[in-house]
């Protein structure tokens, strides 16, 4: 029976020792189920032969090389798929990771004050008060506001104008590379206006808030909810 452990011993070198696939890194932290309850099936019957003698060798033999084909083929099953999952992007091929494997929802709890809810928005690191109005169609900034966020409005142009309760605006139109919202929103290409008056209100509009995955108010609460 030798020439079976043998034979046994090289194939599963091979298998483990094979530069290019590195399975035996796997070994430690793949679950291999299966091919574990056949490896252990596989050390019974050689230990039974052990203990037993020569009078069964033969069939000892043949249990033998057959667990042994057995721990082969789902080993390399079973560490196959495994390392499949690890190397694509080692072999070049093109991966889309779900954004949700990399990031989290997030949410935004503001507290009413007199049916108004007030919270703070950010750029480069700058933040302002904004009011949230559900009726205005963009993130509207006042000249101070848009300075505080290091937006150069000497640089604008101002020549369209928005309809407000108080009258018409002249503002400038722009896009926002990021706003951040609250503590933990992150918003990307947020069309905003800027006007030259520097006492209106700045709005958080339509613009920030259709980005978001859902905003809902119950009793006196506003949640903002972004998912990845």
């Amino acid at each position: 029976m030798g020439w079976v452990y043998l034979a046994i011993a090289a194939v599963l070198a091979a298998v483990f020792l094979r530069a290019d696939v590195q399975l035996l890194d796997l070994v430690f932290d793949a679950q291999v189920w299966w091919s574990s309850a056949a490896a252990l099936v596989l050390l019974g019957v050689l230990i039974g032969g052990w203990l037993t003698g020569r009078k069964t060798a033969p069939a000892n033999g043949r249990w033998a090389f057959w667990g042994g084909s057995a721990v082969v083929l789902l080993a390399l099953v079973e560490y196959t798929v495994e390392w499949n999952a690890r190397t694509a992007l080692g072999r070049n091929e093109t991966v889309i990771l779900s954004a949700a494997s990399a990031e989290e929802t997030a949410f935004h709890v503001i507290n009413g004050e007199n049916g108004l809810y007030r919270t703070r928005v950010a750029l480069g690191g700058q933040a302002v008060e904004v009011l949230v109005d559900t009726g205005a169609s963009l993130v509207l900034l006042n000249a101070n506001a848009a300075a505080a966020l290091g937006i150069e409005t000497d640089n604008l142009s101002f020549e369209a104008e928005l309809s407000t309760p108080a009258g018409p605006l002249r503002v400038a139109r722009l896009t926002l590379d990021e706003l951040n919202v609250g503590p933990g929103i992150r918003l990307t290409d947020v069309p905003a206006a800027v006007s030259q008056s520097r006492d209106h209100p700045n709005l958080l509009g339509a613009s920030a808030l259709n980005l978001m995955t859902s905003v809902t108010i119950r009793g006196n609460q506003m949640t903002l909810r972004k998912d990845p």
